[in-house]
């Protein structure tokens, strides 16, 4: 019933916008830019400053696509205890998980559900503004 299910969603050709992983896919960098600046806006103004909209590269898929990319937007944080940022985030409620490159912890938000952006400002707001 669900492959049915999932199959239909092609043939309707409703996939980009029903099945999660292309929907994510699909998502144009400039609406993924305006969810970052809205996240962003969210992080109290103590915190903001290590805080800045990205542009970056998304890793399509590993097994199904690999050395796929696309053009992506989200958050870094620019910090120079970028492991501690990054594990503060993965260990905390809810768990954000980053990477971390170049001094910097990077968030996609390719990878992060609309719904889900009001915890991530919550979370990225908690560990930005810890003293």
């Amino acid at each position: 019933a669900a492959l049915a299910a999932t199959l239909g969603l092609y043939r309707a050709g409703l996939a980009t916008t029903r099945i999660p992983v292309w929907r994510m896919i699909a998502a144009p960098v400039a609406h993924l830019r305006a969810r970052a600046e809205a996240v962003q806006a969210r992080i109290p103004a103590d915190g903001r400053a290590r805080l800045r909209v990205a542009d970056m590269t998304a890793a399509v898929g590993g097994g199904s696509l690999p050395g796929e990319t696309l053009p992506s937007a989200g958050l870094a944080v620019d910090s120079r205890g970028a492991a501690s940022v990054a594990e503060r985030l993965r260990t905390g409620d809810p768990a954000v998980l980053t990477r971390v490159a170049d001094g910097a912890v990077w968030l996609d938000l390719r990878t992060v559900a609309p719904d889900d952006d009001a915890g991530l400002a919550g979370a990225l707001g908690r560990v930005l503004t810890e003293r």
